[in-house]
């Protein structure tokens, strides 16, 4: 999996006792320049107003919080760096390795500036992802890449497709981390496992020059989280996860695996396992529910535990011990020479957390419900093809969603897809419902609403409409009438789970009845029309054939 970079001929002459002792003192030496750095940088944040401002929607802390954590954490690494690169033994460490080492920090300063401006501006994600790739390529650049994948036991040379694979990972290496950021002190604890495990990894192969980094950045995110574990007083944002993905990810290229080729290839991806199912488990997501895939949300898992009633500090304890797991099981495999240790830990635990619905299980389902569409697992009788799911909370959307299959017949509907996304409820719900049979887009009348609630946006509706003599106009207006109410049962539906005391508050002259037939129960909601509750705009499209 990795390229054949230089080791320092003293590596011959290992050391163990002392290159550990040499070690410690880094990772104590990046501690105290992270303690200092990271109250220095708080202190300074607050007066220059660079601080995170809760919005009620996804970011929920009580007060505004001092960023550039980042910065402090990435200077402190680089700083321990220096003073060990001055020391006889570091310099015979680095010894063939600085090339890499200085396309790393070049990179990482690259995306500690770009981070920085994101906190501060939010540049768009296709813009941050161009940017990762520039500091990918840096790091490529100085020869650190992927030159070869095991495939059943066989190694098989990728050429110059090892460019474009280890871009790949490395990008991957850095969103992961950038994804999970999303808690006090998470990113911070699963940093300091990942560094610890990829620094054993390295001494084990006596490549020091990573193990040297990989303690470097651990000791520094342990200073830093002395001021990031709940409840933070400063975060990391972009620039800190941004450049921890990055140096982990380019010292998981740098350790040099002498055995197997598979065993160089689960290693990293063991360690990383955790993060990298919540990055895919994000990303299925958004693309099977139509999406962006920039867009936000709280089905993370970390946003899971804690709606399941998990404190910040159990929930951060609960995704350490799971890193901590899928690393030692990666470890073993490297100590113990055994290669099956590492995708049986693996896949024990991502099974073990899909089954017992502690997350993945959603998303499990989805890919379920869209492969038996595609393999036509529907009911030869059926006239529609429908599905709905919820992918976080509880509020029975189900309710509102059989009032909009029902218009389907009434209004001569082709194509209905709902997408309700209220993070500030801990809620999300995804539902679609089509007729059977091609059905050509082209000659159907189409709308799509925006649905706002109290201002914010928080889903949209879209809808296709079978084309007859009257004008798509006609169709449009008839449907438009119908989702006013629709709009403020949904409205209804939030308030009323939401405040108790809320519920009943619906005149009759002013209600309309929404069928909630689950399993055949005759339930109805009265809603009341709320004049605040209005689409922000509609996207039409016709064609009159």
């Amino acid at each position: 999996m990795l390229s054949d970079l230089p080791i320092a001929d003293s590596f011959q002459r290992f050391d163990l006792p002392l290159w550990i002792a040499i070690l410690v003192n880094l990772s104590v030496t990046a501690f105290i320049f992270s303690l200092i750095l990271t109250q220095l940088t708080r202190r300074y944040a607050q007066r220059l107003n660079f601080v995170d401002h809760p919005d009620g929607r996804r970011k929920t802390q009580a007060n505004p919080i001092a960023l550039g954590g980042g910065l402090a954490i990435f200077l402190a690494s680089a700083m321990a760096l220096g003073l060990t690169a001055m020391l006889n033994h570091g310099r015979s460490s680095f010894s063939g390795n600085w090339l890499w080492l200085a396309g790393l920090l070049g990179a990482s300063a690259w995306l500690c500036l770009i981070g920085l401006i994101d906190d501060k501006i939010h540049i768009r994600g296709r813009h941050k992802l161009l940017a990762q790739l520039v500091a990918a390529i840096a790091v490529m650049a100085t020869g650190a890449r992927i030159d070869y994948l095991s495939v059943f036991g066989s190694s098989i040379e990728l050429g110059l497709l090892a460019y474009p694979l280890t871009a790949f990972w490395l990008i991957g290496a850095i969103n992961s981390l950038n994804l999970i950021d999303g808690m006090d002190g998470l990113a911070g604890s699963v940093g300091v496992i990942f560094g610890v495990a990829f620094g054993l990894v390295a001494i084990y192969f006596h490549n020091i020059a990573a193990a040297c980094v990989a303690f470097a950045m651990a000791g520094a995110l342990v200073g830093f989280l002395r001021f990031n574990l709940p409840p933070a007083s400063i975060y990391m944002g972009d620039a800190g996860s941004m450049v921890i993905g990055l140096a982990l990810g380019t010292i998981a290229l740098m350790c040099q695996f002498k055995g197997s080729a598979t065993m160089a290839m689960m290693v990293p991806l063991a360690i990383w396992a955790v993060p990298i199912l919540d990055s895919l488990a994000a990303l299925l997501r958004r693309k099977l529910t139509g999406r962006s895939m920039y867009a936000t949300d709280r089905g993370h898992l970390h946003h899971v535990l804690q709606h399941r009633g998990y404190s910040s500090r159990q929930t951060l304890l609960f995704i350490v011990i799971l890193c901590s797991i899928t690393a030692a099981g990666a470890l073993s495999s490297v100590f113990l020479q055994r290669e099956w240790i590492a995708p049986v830990t693996v896949v024990s635990l991502i099974s073990l957390l899909i089954f017992s619905r502690s997350f993945g299980h959603i998303e499990a389902k989805l890919i379920g419900t869209h492969l038996a569409q595609i393999v036509g697992r529907i009911p030869a009788d059926s006239k529609v093809i429908e599905h709905s799911i919820h992918l976080q909370g509880n509020r029975e959307w189900k309710t509102i969603w059989s009032a909009l299959t029902e218009s389907g017949e009434r209004f001569e509907l082709a194509f209905i897809k709902l997408n309700l996304h209220l993070p500030q409820v801990h809620e999300g719900f995804y539902a679609s419902w089509k007729r059977r049979g091609d059905l050509e887009s082209e000659h159907c009348w189409q709308a799509e609403l925006p649905i706002s609630l109290n201002g914010q946006v928080v889903g949209r509706l879209q809808v296709a409409g079978l084309p007859d003599s009257r004008s798509a106009s006609v169709h449009i207006s008839q449907f438009l009438d119908f989702v006013e109410p629709f709009e403020a049962g949904l409205a209804a539906l939030v308030s009323a789970q939401t405040d108790p005391n809320s519920a009943g508050a619906a005149t009759a002259s002013e209600s309309t009845v929404i069928s909630a037939g689950a399993q055949g129960l005759a339930d109805t909601v009265a809603v009341k029309r709320q004049p605040q509750l209005q689409p922000q705009g509609v996207a039409l499209s016709t064609a009159d054939r």
